[in-house]
């Protein structure tokens, strides 16, 4: 067994690791609840959409949005946008496509861009796909992973105060 191989191993239960604590994150925010009570978001035809109880609202319109994750405060939805021929974990089509990490707020339905895409030989510094977002329980960041290696992925953070994204493990 060679040091890549254990290496290869620590990274894949380092990151199993994270997302454990994302899930632990998750509970703690759906416990807490939020200022929209029981809202749900969705992407349906490609725009977001906050369900709650009978009433929706299109937050969007006219774009390829999906996998939509409410803040805990219940103020703003970040989602993934992306174009029709970007493929799911092609970080090279994404780029081009010109994909991104958006939010948008509930009360105003004003988007804006919080990263866009980018490749990279160096995980630390390819952006893409923006998958498995969580907030953490005050709504201040957003963890969510990106593809790094073909065995394991990076995660990433969004600090909403600072308005940067930044590497955290691969």
């Amino acid at each position: 067994m060679t040091a890549q191989y254990f290496r290869g191993c620590f990274m894949r239960f380092l990151f199993g690791a994270v997302r454990v604590a994302t899930a632990l994150i998750a509970a703690s925010v759906c416990a807490a609840g939020t200022a929209w009570g029981s809202a749900t978001v969705a992407s349906e035809g490609g725009s977001i959409v906050l369900h709650d109880g009978g009433k929706s609202l299109r937050l969007t319109q006219g774009h390829t949005d999906r996998e939509p994750v409410l803040s805990p405060d219940g103020r703003l939805v970040v989602f993934t946008r992306s174009q029709p021929a970007d493929e799911m974990q092609d970080c090279e089509a994404s780029a081009k496509n010109g994909a991104g990490l958006w939010a948008v707020e509930v009360a105003s339905g004003k988007a804006r861009q919080l990263a866009a895409a980018r490749t990279s030989q160096k995980p630390e510094e390819q952006l893409c796909v923006f998958s498995e977002k969580q907030f953490s329980s005050d709504g201040k960041r957003l963890y969510f992973s990106t593809p790094a290696w073909a065995t394991s992925g990076a995660v990433w953070v969004y600090d909403f105060t600072r308005a940067k994204a930044s590497y955290l493990v691969a």
